[in-house]
């Protein structure tokens, strides 16, 4: 990591005697009101005295470092601030100015501690908004606590932890060697950890379907593993930042309406009798259950059909006897299977989107505080009613999509099913 300002030639330093466009759109206005609220107004990168052309130089030349960081240096201004005019001696336009370069300290800040690109690519993240209050505060007091060292003539940068590091090392090897897909594919794992560490959780969940992983974490240390089947690359599984909040025992399935209505209700047009409809049911928006024989499937399209099916409970529902509800709003879920053969394959992505899980009594039990009834489940009993145990606290759930893996000290990569660093 930098660790502190890099001085550049004085030929470069008397190059830059430019300012940026004082029109630049701030990434975080509010912190860096809060900056110059704290500084009383004073101005950093701009001044008569030559330090200011010293602090301008080495921003730059902080920028400059991004790929090799994992950052992209453009969401960080390095863009705005190549495109230099002539200094100005408008007192606003060079406050403008000064700010913007606060803006592209506090944007590097924010994905170099925050690891925050691997928020961008993320489907749903019910997490990252609880943060913000306490991230803002921060990265902006580094900021602050970074211009005061400066001042007095010693810099601090913030480190990385060791795994961070490994991750470093080898994003710069693969950026030296040309290889801009596995630079790609470490910078998103750099992010990953960045970003999924910063939060401090004690424990948490994290599947990577890149791999076909799932990783139970009690601080750095996995304390449970196991594969997965996640979803195929027609119907991939959803990127997620969101909480388990508990646990069904012998859940029923409510299958997804495109299958419903594509696959299930011409099925019933055709014989309602069929050995592959035995196990479901119709019900209406307000939780009323019908039996098959109940409706007039002739009346019904895909258009206008106004029910959904539910799959009885049981050892051949499609969930298995086990599923962890998640507080996402895109009804993916973590669950058993019957369909345990998946597991043998190397590619395991068979799935309509929901991530399958090869050993779900042991995340089980891990999560609930009352131990589930191992026998109770391993019966299989044919149309048990629900069971939901709910936990005492929210565990963390991230669903990332990462081939770079890290193991150790060494970086190995899988195979991208969905093409997502081609």
């Amino acid at each position: 990591m930098l660790r502190g300002w890099v001085l550049l030639p004085v030929a470069l330093l008397m190059f830059w005697s430019t300012v940026v466009n004082a029109f630049v759109k701030l990434n975080f206005p509010a912190a860096v009101d809060t900056v110059y609220a704290a500084r009383a107004g004073r101005l950093f990168w701009y001044g008569d005295s030559p330090i200011f052309a010293v602090r301008r130089a080495a921003l730059l030349r902080v920028l400059d470092s991004a790929d090799l960081l994992g950052i992209n240096a453009n969401a960080c201004h390095r863009h705005e601030l190549l495109q230099r005019t002539d200094v100005s001696t408008d007192t606003a336009t060079t406050a403008a100015a000064d700010k913007v370069c606060t803006d592209a300290l506090l944007s590097f800040f924010t994905d170099l501690i925050c690891g925050a690109q691997a928020r961008t690519v993320m489907e749903s993240d019910q997490i990252s908004n609880k943060f913000e209050a306490a991230d803002f505060r921060n990265i902006t007091t580094r900021v602050l606590k970074l211009m005061a060292d400066a001042e007095h003539g010693a810099i601090a940068w913030p480190t990385d932890g060791a795994g961070v590091k490994v991750l470093l090392r080898e994003l710069a090897t693969r950026v030296a060697n040309g290889d801009s897909t596995k630079a790609r594919e470490a910078a998103a794992m750099l992010n990953y950890r960045r970003w999924i560490r910063h939060f401090g959780f004690p424990a948490y969940v994290e599947v990577n379907v890149a791999t076909g992983m799932l990783y139970y974490f009690r601080g750095d240390t996995i304390a449970l593993s196991m594969t997965v089947v996640a979803g195929k690359p027609a119907t991939p599984t959803p990127l997620l930042a969101t909480f388990c909040y508990a646990v069904t025992l012998y859940p029923y399935w409510t299958v997804p309406h495109d299958i419903a209505v594509n696959d299930l209700l011409p099925k019933c047009k055709r014989n309602i009798h069929q050995a592959s409809l035995r196990e479901f049911q119709v019900v209406d928006n307000g939780g009323k259950v019908y039996e098959l024989g109940d409706l007039d499937w002739a009346k019904y399209t895909k258009r206008n059909f106004p029910y959904m099916f539910r799959q009885s409970t049981g050892c051949d529902n499609a969930l298995g006897v086990i599923k962890f509800e998640l507080t996402d709003t895109l009804d993916i879920y973590l669950h058993d299977t019957n369909f345990k053969n998946a597991f043998l394959s190397n590619l395991r992505y068979f799935s309509h989107g929901c991530v399958r899980l090869s050993n779900p009594l042991a995340l089980g039990n891990i999560l609930v505080e009352e131990k589930i009834d191992t026998d109770a489940v391993k019966s299989c009993i044919k149309g048990q009613a629900p069971t939901t145990m709910r936990l005492k606290e929210q565990v963390p759930v991230f669903i990332i999509y990462s081939p770079a893996t890290l193991s150790g000290d060494t970086v190995a990569y899988g195979k991208d099913v969905y093409h997502r660093f081609k």
